[in-house]
């Protein structure tokens, strides 16, 4: 009897350890499963600290050009946006029927663009906030062997509207008690997103940033791409503007910590890898990148930190990222590295997409659409693309696609609060002549419109139209111009008269307005700007 006691007891003890270590091993995985808590060496973003104040100014002159620019109604009519608003603010989650109603997250773009189309009416974006806050946010639940499609539309629904409403705080008209409590709404949807929770926990597990052989990769368990993937990079961009509109520092390192977490998803020659896994889709994904990098730079450049010069856990530097993306435009098998994956194609065919010339790749998301998503980088790195960047088209026209479901803050409108100074301008330049034969009568010859670009001339090679008169001003295209914010600076011949040249080598302040040159000793010609 006592020796069949001992047996039990060690028996007991067995299945006791047994038991505690199975459930080390189920803790293990669900925190593999659940967790993010990737670790980062600290570095120089986890040195910054949030402002007291909020670093972007209160109005961009944008909101006008792009109403002003508007194509129609866009499709956003009043019904729409007004289904939008409904749909969202009475949310029923696990209806297909509901779902379908709403488009997934096409609401996102639509009460966007109804923003911009309108030339800054929050109303609707007001309307679901304030609903989400007073009475019933969007919710999901998680399936163990099925993706539910409202995970990812809750998330980047509430992730965007947030990122809307920190940069637009000021136009979103609230009573006091609203006020409050949409503040208090954002902030904690912020801070406490799901964005690490799993889909399909059956067969997924957590997404490592580093393990990039594995991301859109078959099999189970497979890596949950939602949580390295679009989602993450809405959640970074709002937690991150919400952090500064709010001046607080714990949402603010969260946004640190998941901008850490996206660049390490860059791989040692650049390419974003979970958006290149794409299959046929790869380049219809991965043009949203120098979106994404450049609002993280007028951010991290609002508090001082030169983004651009950011250097990955790779060694590669932000600026080289955007220099990648303009060589895959041109480019885009580089991404069949990748693509091959053929992760969520959505029934395209990769093998007809393979077979297509780059031009037909890109046509929907050309280098347009690029420049215009990438103007500090752009002004900074690399001013040989500035004459991709046209300043009469909106956030509507079809070679920029500025407004999307991936981010609803113009990029333009971001920095130009950021820098408080005009992006898109033009220089005019008129010539004139004081003849001694007419009386000394200024006359004007030729007036000439040059386009700036945050501060730069254009290149030098483009004609400027002479829009005024037929005059004998050869040459003027050639001249050398150059302006920074105190000088202007023209260099060049010019052909008066017929036979008749002259040297203009100016340097003034751009306060002066006009330069006066003798052409002989009686006459003069003279520059003037504005």
């Amino acid at each position: 009897m006592k020796n069949l006691l001992s047996v039990t007891l060690v028996f007991i003890l067995i299945l006791f350890i047994n038991g505690e270590l199975e459930a080390s091993v189920t803790n293990e995985e669900n925190t593999n499963r659940i967790s993010s808590q990737i670790i980062f060496q600290p570095g120089s973003l986890e040195e910054l600290t949030v402002p007291s104040d909020w670093p972007f100014g209160k109005k961009s002159q944008f909101l006008a050009r792009h109403k002003q620019l508007s194509i129609g109604d866009n499709g956003i009519t009043h019904l729409t946006k007004s289904d939008c608003v409904f749909l969202l603010s009475n949310w029923r989650k696990n209806s297909e029927e509901h779902r379908q109603k709403r488009g997934g997250d096409d609401c996102i773009s639509k009460l966007g663009w109804w923003y911009y189309n309108t030339g800054g009416d929050t109303t609707p974006i007001r309307d679901v906030i304030l609903s989400w806050a007073m009475n019933h946010k969007p919710t999901f639940d998680i399936y163990q062997d099925d993706f539910n499609p409202d995970h990812y539309d809750a998330i980047a629904l509430i992730s965007l509207f947030s990122s809307f409403y920190a940069v637009n705080y000021d136009e979103f008209v609230l009573t006091k008690n609203e006020r409050d409590a949409v503040d208090e709404f954002v902030l904690r949807e912020m801070l406490d997103i799901p964005i690490d929770t799993i889909g399909e926990p059956k067969y997924q597990i957590f997404c490592n940033p580093y393990k990039h052989e594995l991301i859109g990769k078959r099999g189970k368990p497979r890596p949950d791409i939602n949580t390295c993937g679009s989602n993450r990079w809405k959640v970074t961009i709002s937690q991150l503007l919400v952090s500064l509109r709010f001046s607080n520092q714990e949402l603010f390192a969260k946004g640190i910590y998941n901008t850490r977490f996206k660049l390490v998803l860059f791989d040692e020659e650049g390419i974003y890898v979970t958006w290149a896994t794409r299959g046929a889709l790869a380049w219809e994904y991965s043009h949203s990148v120098t979106t994404m990098l450049s609002l993280l730079t007028e951010i991290y450049n609002s508090i001082g930190y030169d983004f651009l010069e950011h250097k990955l856990d790779n060694g590669l530097f932000v600026h080289e990222l955007f220099e990648k993306q303009f060589k895959i435009v041109d480019d885009v098998s580089i991404l069949e590295k990748y693509a091959s994956r053929q992760y969520a194609v959505k029934g395209t065919d990769y093998e007809a997409w393979k077979k297509l010339s780059n031009p037909e790749k890109v046509k929907k998301w050309p280098k347009t659409s690029l420049a215009y998503s990438a103007i500090t980088y752009i002004n900074e790195r690399d001013k040989s693309l500035l004459n991709l960047i046209d300043c009469n088209v909106s956030v509507f026209s079809s070679s920029v696609h500025a407004i999307t479901n991936f981010n609803i803050v113009d990029i333009w409108d971001l920095h130009y609060k950021r820098q408080q100074s005009s992006y898109c301008g033009d220089i005019t330049l008129s010539w004139f002549t004081e003849l001694k034969s007419d009386n000394y009568q200024r006359l004007l010859e030729a007036r000439d419109m040059v386009p700036i670009r945050n501060g730069a001339i254009l290149e030098k090679s483009i004609s400027y139209e002479n829009i005024s008169f037929d005059s004998q001003n050869h040459g003027r295209e050639n001249l050398n111009i150059g302006l920074d914010d105190e000088m202007i600076r023209i260099s060049g011949n010019i052909q008066v008269f017929e036979g008749e040249f002259i040297t203009i080598n100016l340097e003034a302040s751009l306060s002066s307005g006009e330069a006066k040159f003798a052409l002989n000793d009686e006459d003069w010609f003279i520059v003037s700007w504005d």
